[in-house]
């Protein structure tokens, strides 16, 4: 499991940060619903205080663990990147100095729906790159898919599958960009993955992934990667 959550600043306010969270509902590590609470960090005499009604509003049904956040172009908003179970669909919303979107601003598919057994879709990792272009995802233990993203509309395209069960043996949950964007980090079992990404063909992608750190125990993670 890899549950990840999500804090950023209200673009323009010094005080509001909003928190997204996924629900998990029992010890299975089924998600339920992906969660969005504004949390206004100078009130109460700086100890901080939930904004209103504002606590852990339901804006994703069949939430996977999944959800990230990408700059929009604009270089101050966000785009909130969450991802349904069910189904793989993504939802994005738009983070501005008025707030949340009430609704996702773009909802689709891109890539490949991983339905071989039972709630694959819930595990794993999502990440965009550093510079905005391209959005990793893990799903499962074994699936890798690169995406366009396009930070001006929020939408995610073109998909391509570049591990799979066949290609892929090991527990993957965490991925992670090179500074440069050269490189794809991914992580989860006993080591650590590296992973060309200079050659956007599907073979030259999967041939290039070599081991570059190796544990020994499981649970290896990567949030912040180098350039190598």
């Amino acid at each position: 499991s890899s549950v990840m959550t999500l804090l950023l600043p209200q673009p323009g306010n010094d005080s509001l940060y909003h928190l997204f969270q996924p629900e998990t509902n029992d010890r299975a590590g089924r998600i339920e619903y992906l969660h969005h609470t504004v949390i206004n960090v100078l009130a109460n005499g700086g100890k901080g205080l939930i904004k209103g009604s504002q606590k852990d509003r339901k804006i994703l049904a069949y939430s996977g663990e999944r959800v990230t956040a990408a700059r929009h172009c604009n270089g101050k908003d966000w785009w909130v990147i969450g991802q349904r179970a069910t189904d793989e669909q993504y939802s994005v919303w738009l983070l501005t100095d008025q707030g949340l979107s009430a609704a996702p601003v773009w909802t689709g598919y891109s890539g490949v729906y991983h339905n071989d057994f039972g709630a694959v879709g819930t595990y794993g990792h999502i990440k965009v790159s550093h510079d905005g272009s391209t959005l990793a995802e893990v799903t499962g233990s074994h699936y890798i898919e690169i995406h366009q993203f396009d930070p001006a509309t929020g939408v995610i395209s073109n998909g391509m599958e570049v591990m799979d069960r066949s290609t892929n043996q090991e527990d993957i949950y965490f991925c992670e960009f090179s500074s440069d964007n050269s490189k794809l980090y991914v992580s989860g079992g006993d080591a650590v993955y590296q992973m060309d990404l200079s050659n956007r063909n599907q073979d030259s992608i999967r041939n290039s992934k070599t081991v570059i750190y190796l544990r020994g125990t499981f649970g290896v993670e990567n949030f912040l990667a180098p350039i190598i």
